[in-house]
Protein backbone atom coordinates (compact mmCIF):
# COMPACT_ATOMS: atom_id res chain seq x y z
CA UNK A 1 0.00 0.00 0.00
CA UNK A 2 0.99 3.21 -0.89
CA UNK A 3 0.21 6.42 2.19
CA UNK A 4 0.71 10.07 0.62
CA UNK A 5 1.01 12.37 3.26
CA UNK A 6 0.15 15.67 2.11
CA UNK A 7 0.05 19.00 2.97
CA UNK A 8 1.56 22.70 3.06
CA UNK A 9 5.10 23.28 4.24
CA UNK A 10 5.31 23.25 7.96
CA UNK A 11 2.52 21.51 8.36
CA UNK A 12 4.20 18.87 10.05
CA UNK A 13 4.63 16.08 7.81
CA UNK A 14 7.91 15.40 8.21
CA UNK A 15 7.79 14.94 11.85
CA UNK A 16 4.57 13.05 11.57
CA UNK A 17 6.28 10.26 9.13
CA UNK A 18 9.48 10.01 10.87
CA UNK A 19 7.27 9.29 14.16
CA UNK A 20 5.32 6.64 12.57
CA UNK A 21 8.54 5.10 11.03
CA UNK A 22 10.27 5.30 14.28
CA UNK A 23 7.40 3.14 15.76
CA UNK A 24 6.69 0.70 13.02
CA UNK A 25 9.10 -1.28 11.24
CA UNK A 26 6.26 -2.54 8.71
CA UNK A 27 6.65 0.79 6.88
CA UNK A 28 9.27 2.71 4.22
CA UNK A 29 9.78 5.81 3.46
CA UNK A 30 9.67 6.68 -0.12
CA UNK A 31 11.98 9.51 -0.44
CA UNK A 32 11.84 12.65 -2.95
CA UNK A 33 14.48 13.92 -5.12
CA UNK A 34 14.69 17.40 -4.79
CA UNK A 35 16.80 20.16 -6.23
CA UNK A 36 16.41 22.59 -3.16
CA UNK A 37 19.30 23.07 -1.13
CA UNK A 38 19.77 20.70 1.89
CA UNK A 39 18.70 22.38 5.60
CA UNK A 40 20.70 21.85 8.38
CA UNK A 41 20.35 18.60 10.13
CA UNK A 42 19.09 17.19 6.87
CA UNK A 43 21.03 13.90 4.91
CA UNK A 44 20.71 12.96 1.34
CA UNK A 45 19.32 9.39 1.10
CA UNK A 46 17.86 10.01 3.96
CA UNK A 47 15.32 13.17 3.94
CA UNK A 48 15.65 13.55 0.08
CA UNK A 49 18.11 12.68 -2.52
CA UNK A 50 19.34 15.97 -3.39
CA UNK A 51 20.23 16.80 -7.23
CA UNK A 52 21.02 19.13 -9.66
CA UNK A 53 18.57 20.73 -11.78
CA UNK A 54 20.92 19.17 -15.12
CA UNK A 55 20.64 15.76 -13.31
CA UNK A 56 16.82 15.83 -12.15
CA UNK A 57 15.77 16.86 -15.84
CA UNK A 58 17.60 13.65 -17.24
CA UNK A 59 15.61 11.64 -15.10
CA UNK A 60 12.69 13.31 -16.33
CA UNK A 61 13.67 12.58 -19.66
CA UNK A 62 14.39 9.44 -19.44
CA UNK A 63 10.74 8.27 -17.84
CA UNK A 64 12.88 7.68 -13.96
CA UNK A 65 10.10 10.01 -12.29
CA UNK A 66 6.71 9.17 -11.66
CA UNK A 67 6.00 12.88 -11.31
CA UNK A 68 7.66 15.92 -10.95
CA UNK A 69 6.86 19.72 -10.56
CA UNK A 70 8.60 23.05 -9.66
CA UNK A 71 7.73 23.85 -6.02
CA UNK A 72 8.44 27.02 -4.10
CA UNK A 73 10.92 27.47 -6.98
CA UNK A 74 12.80 24.35 -6.78
CA UNK A 75 12.30 20.90 -8.46
CA UNK A 76 10.37 18.01 -6.38
CA UNK A 77 9.46 14.45 -7.54
CA UNK A 78 9.15 10.73 -8.04
CA UNK A 79 11.78 8.32 -9.14
CA UNK A 80 9.67 5.23 -9.89
CA UNK A 81 12.71 3.28 -8.14
CA UNK A 82 12.03 4.88 -4.76
CA UNK A 83 8.14 3.38 -4.45
CA UNK A 84 9.51 -0.28 -3.17
CA UNK A 85 8.27 -2.10 -0.54
CA UNK A 86 5.12 -3.87 0.71
CA UNK A 87 3.91 -0.24 2.74
CA UNK A 88 5.55 2.85 1.68
CA UNK A 89 4.70 6.16 2.93
CA UNK A 90 5.86 9.07 0.51
CA UNK A 91 5.52 12.67 1.69
CA UNK A 92 4.14 14.62 -1.43
CA UNK A 93 2.88 18.19 -1.95
CA UNK A 94 -0.71 18.46 -3.40
CA UNK A 95 0.36 18.80 -7.13
CA UNK A 96 2.40 15.40 -6.79
CA UNK A 97 -0.68 14.12 -5.18
CA UNK A 98 -2.90 15.01 -7.79
CA UNK A 99 -0.99 13.61 -10.49
CA UNK A 100 -0.20 10.10 -8.85
CA UNK A 101 -4.36 9.97 -8.14
CA UNK A 102 -5.02 10.84 -11.87
CA UNK A 103 -2.61 8.23 -12.90
CA UNK A 104 -4.52 5.84 -11.03
CA UNK A 105 -1.71 4.93 -8.82
CA UNK A 106 -3.24 2.76 -5.89
CA UNK A 107 -2.84 4.58 -2.43
CA UNK A 108 -4.19 6.42 0.10
CA UNK A 109 -3.64 10.16 0.38
CA UNK A 110 -3.87 12.01 3.83
CA UNK A 111 -3.77 15.58 4.40
CA UNK A 112 -1.53 16.93 7.09
CA UNK A 113 -3.48 20.33 7.99
CA UNK A 114 -2.08 23.22 10.60
CA UNK A 115 -3.13 26.74 10.77
CA UNK A 116 -1.88 29.57 8.73
CA UNK A 117 -0.47 30.60 11.85
CA UNK A 118 1.28 27.33 13.16
CA UNK A 119 2.47 27.25 9.66
CA UNK A 120 4.27 30.74 9.67
CA UNK A 121 5.76 30.06 13.52
CA UNK A 122 7.36 27.01 11.96
CA UNK A 123 8.55 28.86 8.94
CA UNK A 124 9.86 31.45 11.43
CA UNK A 125 11.47 29.14 13.46
CA UNK A 126 13.53 27.34 10.86
CA UNK A 127 13.77 30.74 8.83
CA UNK A 128 12.87 29.81 5.83
CA UNK A 129 14.13 31.59 2.57
CA UNK A 130 11.05 31.21 0.78
CA UNK A 131 8.91 32.41 3.19
CA UNK A 132 6.44 34.64 1.81
CA UNK A 133 6.21 31.74 -1.57
CA UNK A 134 5.45 29.02 1.11
CA UNK A 135 3.13 31.10 2.85
CA UNK A 136 1.10 32.60 -0.20
CA UNK A 137 1.17 28.83 -1.45
CA UNK A 138 -0.10 27.09 1.42
CA UNK A 139 -3.28 29.28 1.70
CA UNK A 140 -4.32 27.64 -1.71
CA UNK A 141 -3.33 23.88 -0.35
CA UNK A 142 -5.27 24.26 2.73
CA UNK A 143 -8.16 24.51 0.93
CA UNK A 144 -7.16 21.26 -0.77
CA UNK A 145 -8.26 19.69 2.17
CA UNK A 146 -11.56 19.25 1.43
CA UNK A 147 -10.54 16.85 -1.50
CA UNK A 148 -9.34 14.38 1.37
CA UNK A 149 -11.19 11.66 3.03
CA UNK A 150 -8.95 11.63 5.99
CA UNK A 151 -6.97 15.04 7.60
CA UNK A 152 -4.85 14.76 10.26
CA UNK A 153 -5.14 18.36 12.45
CA UNK A 154 -1.21 19.07 13.59
CA UNK A 155 -1.59 21.94 14.94
CA UNK A 156 -0.56 20.77 18.87
CA UNK A 157 -0.49 17.72 20.43
CA UNK A 158 1.86 15.61 18.21
CA UNK A 159 0.93 12.30 20.12
CA UNK A 160 -2.26 12.47 18.97
CA UNK A 161 -1.68 13.84 15.54
CA UNK A 162 0.75 10.41 15.28
CA UNK A 163 -2.01 7.99 16.83
CA UNK A 164 -4.65 9.68 14.06
CA UNK A 165 -2.26 8.98 11.12
CA UNK A 166 -1.25 5.36 12.91
CA UNK A 167 -5.09 4.55 12.76
CA UNK A 168 -5.65 5.43 8.89
CA UNK A 169 -2.68 3.29 8.17
CA UNK A 170 -3.65 0.42 10.06
CA UNK A 171 -7.11 0.55 8.12
CA UNK A 172 -5.28 -0.36 4.97
CA UNK A 173 -2.33 -1.96 5.90
CA UNK A 174 -0.79 -4.86 3.98
CA UNK A 175 0.22 -7.80 6.40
Amino acid sequence: MLYLIVGPSCAGKNTLVNEVLRKRNDIVKAISTTTRPRREGEFNGRDYFFTTEADFMRKVKSNEMLEWFSVHGELYGTEISSLKGKNVIKIIDVQGASTLRKKGIKCIPIFIKASMNTIQKRLEKRKDHNMTIRLKNAVKELQEAKKYNYIIDNNGELQEAVNNLLKVIDKYIEK
